[in-house]
């Protein structure tokens, strides 16, 4: 006579739960978005610092501009006439230089800055204009309208490139993960 297999209790086969498969589907889900989301990010640094460098390649040198002071212009301002060498606004780039020969018989001031009669003062664009973008109105004896308006180009910096770049991340993220799941379903 055949006898029956013996059972052991011990050891025990489960169904799987509904919950068990919910957590791999959104573990599944939530790892494919965190992966679609850090290499969006990930391309968009990349991009940004490629795009920084060739900036940075290209940028102009470092100018000099000139600006002479002619002779005559203090008496010229104070009869009302405008010497026409004298511009109403410069656009200096970080690293360029103003170049001020004053060949008027009277000292000529610029913001703080002075220039005597006969001199040439060299100014450096680094700190006394305030940030990249913006205009400064200095005080300038040798302007007709009593100052000068200095504006301090934009220079290409890392920041000014990447925040548009992760601007895209998020987007790029969303059309990843949505090309990836719906390829998945086609599959």
């Amino acid at each position: 006579m055949l006898a029956a297999p013996a059972c052991d209790s011990s050891t025990s086969v489960e169904a799987p739960s509904a919950s068990g498969a919910y957590a791999r589907l959104v573990s599944g889900r939530l790892g494919l978005a965190v992966a679609c989301i850090l290499s969006s990010l990930a391309l968009s640094i990349a991009v940004t610092v490629v795009s920084w460098v060739i900036q940075r390649a290209n940028a102009p040198p470092p100018e000099t501009f000139e600006l002479t002071i002619p002779a005559g212009t203090a008496a010229a301002i104070s009869g009302g006439d405008a010497p026409s060498s004298i511009p109403g606004n410069l656009v200096l780039l970080q690293g360029d230089t103003l170049r001020i020969a004053n060949q008027d018989s009277v000292v000529h001031r610029i913001g703080t800055f002075s220039v005597e009669p006969g001199q040439v003062q060299e100014f450096r664009i680094s700190g006394f204009v305030t940030s990249a973008g913006s205009s400064n109105r200095f005080a300038c004896t040798f302007h007709p309208a009593g100052n000068i308006e200095i504006g301090l180009g934009k220079d290409a910096s890392i920041l000014s490139t990447l925040l548009p770049a992760l601007a895209l991340c998020a987007p790029l993220a969303a059309a990843s993960y949505a090309v990836i799941r719906v390829t998945s379903r086609l599959a």
